[in-house]
């Protein structure tokens, strides 16, 4: 049987030197070597120093602080060492420490090739590296690459975490251990629970994925992965994040606890981020909410509900030591116990003094409120809704002031409503419309009554005309008008001061036959189902009877009439639009004004009486 070797290839070792002992004792055969004190030996780049030694083929073993030098970065220490030349493999025992830079390794048997430098360990070792220690039965340490492999009760222990799991590799360059299976945290009082990860002890990063679950009290958070900075003192949790405490849950595609401001953000792409504490549910697209401070800043389309209601808006922001809140863009505040409704481009409100306040940016804000199955729209430039005391609610309104329900509309400049006496007050220039009734004064007052309007006064300048037919018109004027309604109907009317009338007479067949124009101080008018029933008159009235072929326009209108249909609200939604401001201006008809065609043409016929009722008549059941 021939050698595997040919004579080229037999290798060759380089022979453990001898540089220095105080003493050298060759046995017998000369094929071992004692050395005792101060030893000093080398073997190609390895320098090795010890109390004693004895070498034979290549082989040594030593004894007393045991030291081994490689590449200036890399030193071993230990109270005994096995080394052979010919593998270049150390074995060291007790007291082992593997010096690595600024890592050092603690061991009480290390086996380690200083050719492949592969540190092996089978009976627990210590890595230590700045301010974390980390330990573990068994593993691997890999001094060219920087990459060691814990493995059976791996613990590391660095500042503020403690971490346990059953294997780990770490990275001696980048200070990073990575963790797959079962892994234990605990933190500033938090206990985490995670299958995959990297913790980075000298920066104090961490990520933790895999059923990660995170406890603190009674507190338990949950996501797809977890990311920590120590630097910033933030934590992010990502994918279906969920944190539930004792009074709060709070879910998101990623939150974001800020440790030294107590603030979490919490982010949804789809605007399903959501904030819970049993006193307001939020939800929206990102949310900011302090932990300490309670306040709440909401950026995107987002909703916040309370038991009361809710306001959404693209921007909300609330401070709670103020209890003081604005919302932007497309705002809508419900209060469902109250059943009312604000929407506006901008809203500054005080839920602790039930303030609210209503401003236009690109649409008016609306006041919408539920009355007996009908709603009741209020729209002005500016909008306020606040409390005076514990209960008494008020209502203000500035600039281009419109109102509208179903049975009834106004307009004015301004307007003031208190549920004291549950009055609506419109100023300057106001305007209000009931079927085919319209009233205008200085100022006017509607009172409320079960929900319904059961009074309109009119004060200053007061004028109330009621459409007949197309263009003409039943009219009273006076300085001061009330008006009762039962039902939305007219019952009765007050009319003081200057008390003038303009009314169309009817025949027995319902057909227009003349005008009646009244001039008194007082007037009083009772109605029956809003048909004119009689009039009393406190002072001997002045009465003109005109027949209609002899009217003129002055028989027809009172002065100052003004007809403003062009100015009713048509229904609530339209409101909002943004009006020029264009004040009205109330002027009396002039005599050259022109009748309508059909007036003409009565007048300069002069057709007999039957001819004109039944003109006038058909006018009446065609309109």
């Amino acid at each position: 049987m021939s050698d595997i070797y040919s004579q080229d290839t037999i290798p060759t070792y380089e022979k453990i030197q001898i540089e220095n002992a105080n003493k050298f004792i060759t046995l017998s055969d000369k094929s071992e070597q004692q050395l005792l004190g101060n030893v000093r030996l080398t073997h190609e780049e390895i320098f090795m120093f010890s109390d004693s030694a004895w070498i034979q083929d290549n082989k040594m073993e030593a004894l007393g602080e045991v030291v081994i030098i490689q590449n200036d970065t890399i030193n071993a220490f230990s109270d005994s060492l096995y080394y052979d030349g010919n593998a270049k493999l150390a074995k060291l025992y007790r007291n082992v420490v593997l010096k690595d830079g600024t890592k050092d390794l603690f061991s009480d048997e290390l086996i380690y090739n200083l050719d492949t430098k592969i540190a092996t360990f089978t009976d627990t070792a210590t890595l230590v590296s700045q301010t974390m220690t980390l330990s573990s039965i068994r593993g691997v340490y890999n001094a060219d690459n920087k990459l060691a492999n814990f493995y059976d009760e791996v613990t590391i222990i660095d500042a503020d975490m403690n971490l346990k799991t059953d294997s780990l590799r770490y990275d001696t360059d980048l200070d990073r251990a990575y963790f797959s299976g079962p892994t234990y945290i605990t933190q500033d009082g938090k206990q985490i629970y995670c299958e995959d990860g990297f913790y980075d002890s000298g920066v104090g990063r961490a990520f933790f994925s895999g059923n990660l679950r995170i406890t603190e009290g009674s507190l338990v958070s949950t996501a797809e992965s977890m990311y920590y900075s120590r630097q910033d003192s933030t934590t992010t949790l990502k994918g279906n994040a969920i944190i539930i405490d004792s009074t709060s849950v709070t879910k998101g595609d990623e939150i974001i606890l800020y440790e030294q401001t107590d603030d979490i953000k919490i982010i949804s792409e789809d605007g399903n981020a959501s904030y819970s504490d049993g006193e307001q549910n939020i939800i929206g697209y990102e949310i900011f909410y302090n932990s300490a401070s309670k306040d709440i800043r909401l950026f995107g389309r987002s909703q916040v509900t309370h038991k009361t209601g809710f306001l959404d808006g693209d921007t909300i922001l609330y401070k709670k030591a103020l209890s003081e809140g604005l919302a932007i863009g497309e705002v809508e505040y419900v209060d469902t116990v109250e059943n009312r409704i604000i929407l506006t481009d901008r809203l500054d409100y005080n839920d602790s003094t039930k303030y609210y306040k209503a401003t236009t940016i690109n649409l008016r804000p609306l006041y919408k409120q539920i009355v007996d199955e009908d709603t009741l729209f209020l729209c002005a430039d500016t909008l306020l809704n606040y409390t005076i005391g514990d209960t008494t609610k008020v209502i203000t309104g500035k600039g281009n002031v419109k109102i509208y329900k179903s049975d009834f509309q106004a307009i004015s400049d301004s307007l003031y409503y208190s549920d004291v006496d549950s009055i609506f007050r419109l100023y300057q220039n106001p305007i209000a419309w009931s079927d085919t009734t319209q009233v205008i004064g200085d100022s006017l007052l509607l009172v409320m009554s079960n929900d319904e309007i059961s009074e309109i006064v009119a004060d200053g300048n007061a004028m109330i005309i009621t459409e007949e037919a197309a263009d003409y018109y039943n009219q009273i004027k006076g300085g001061y008008i009330q008006s009762l309604l039962d039902s939305s109907k007219l019952t009765k009317m007050f009319v003081k001061g200057n008390a003038e009338s303009i009314y169309l007479l009817k025949d027995e067949d319902d057909a227009y036959i003349g005008i009646n124009k009244a001039l008194c101080a007082n007037m009083i008018f009772t109605f029956k189902e809003n048909e004119l029933d009689n009039i009393l008159m406190s002072t001997e009235p002045s009465n003109t009877m005109v027949p209609m072929d002899k009217a003129t326009q002055t028989d027809l209108r009172l002065e100052g009439f003004q007809w403003y249909n062009n100015l009713r609200p048509l229904d609530g939604a339209s409101l909002r639009r943004r009006i020029i401001n264009n004040p009205i201006v109330r002027t009396t008809v002039q005599e050259e004004d022109v009748f309508s065609s059909q007036v003409n043409e009565v007048l300069n016929k002069g057709i007999d009486k039957s001819e004109k009722s039944d003109n006038f008549d058909s006018k009446k059941k065609g309109r």
